[in-house]
């Protein structure tokens, strides 16, 4: 996970603020893996994104 989190700075740090990312976790994450990277790229959602993650507690 820690190599898809960086990949995903880096992305983002290329594109700016103008493109948004897809991301495809290829089935590879449960549920809470899945919640716990969405937390770990939140910085790097843009704004305005209109798929920005959300976690319920």
């Amino acid at each position: 996970m820690d190599r898809d989190v960086l990949r995903m700075k880096k992305v983002s740090e290329s594109v700016g603020n103008d493109i948004e990312i897809a991301i495809d976790g290829n089935q590879v994450w449960n549920f809470d893996d899945a919640l716990l990277f969405a937390d770990r790229i939140r910085e790097y959602n843009k704004p305005g994104s209109r798929n920005q993650s959300t976690h319920r507690t």
